[in-house]
């Protein structure tokens, strides 16, 4: 998935890079130092892609496309797990970013960061901005709506949950962000997934056994692509 991500980005990015007529700007140095960066990153060798980009920012960071750079630098240290530094890069990348694409991306990144971290005030903040300013028919909006849901769903707040599935499940019908989505329309609570089996039975004897040792347990059907699958839950929260 993360190899689908970063390639996504890629193309994405030089399609800002081209259509803004920049890189023309630059010195083949330059250009060559960028895209260097650019190409390590989709290789995932992340400690040279942010080495490039260290060099393309202190050698260029009056360029236009310095944006580029701190992007896929942020990206870069965030797959290397130093995440205060990829932050400070992502910020800075929305912040003076002048293509639409460039900065939508560079706060679903940090709203990535910080739904991972559990921050979830944050990670709604940068969703909605992100979502405010994009054409919600198009990617990377599937995204940010699917994990913006996410994120309410962790708050507790369904019905705002809710409105985002519904939203990319309409617009996106049958892409995976969609198909993701689907299942989690509707909720209203937290339950501990017990045990999963492929016939009834055993999902109800194992309900059974934990209902005797006096917890909340219950068995349930659901259907997924491959066939019935019968759950067993506990609790309700």
């Amino acid at each position: 998935m993360r190899r689908i991500a970063m390639l996504t980005n890629a193309f994405f990015l030089l399609q800002i890079i081209l259509a803004a007529g920049c890189v023309q700007q630059l010195s083949p140095e330059a250009r060559g130092t960028l895209f260097a960066g650019k190409a390590a990153y989709e290789r995932e060798d992340f400690p040279e892609a942010v080495e490039h980009m260290d060099t393309f920012v202190a050698r260029y960071h009056k360029a236009s496309e310095v944006g580029v750079a701190y992007y896929y630098r942020g990206l870069a240290r965030q797959a290397l797990g130093e995440l205060a530094a990829a932050q400070k890069d992502l910020a800075i990348a929305a912040d003076i970013a002048k293509d639409k694409n460039l900065r939508t991306r560079a706060l679903i990144a940090l709203g990535d960061i910080a739904y991972a971290s559990d921050d979830l005030s944050a990670a709604e903040k940068f969703y909605r901005k992100a979502l405010a300013d994009i054409d919600r028919s198009k990617v990377p909006a599937d995204h940010a709506m699917f994990y913006l849901g996410c994120t309410y769903q962790r708050k507790g707040e369904w019905i705002q949950a809710d409105r985002q599935f519904n939203a990319l499940v309409a617009l996106f019908d049958g892409e995976k962000l969609a198909i993701l989505a689907t299942p989690r329309l509707h909720a209203r609570a937290w339950t501990i997934q017990a045990g999963a089996f492929s016939n009834k039975d055993s999902a109800e004897a194992e309900a059974k056994r934990l209902g005797a040792e006096g917890l909340d347990a219950r068995a349930w059907n659901v259907l997924r692509p491959s066939g019935p699958m019968f759950l067993v839950q506990v609790g309700r929260y």
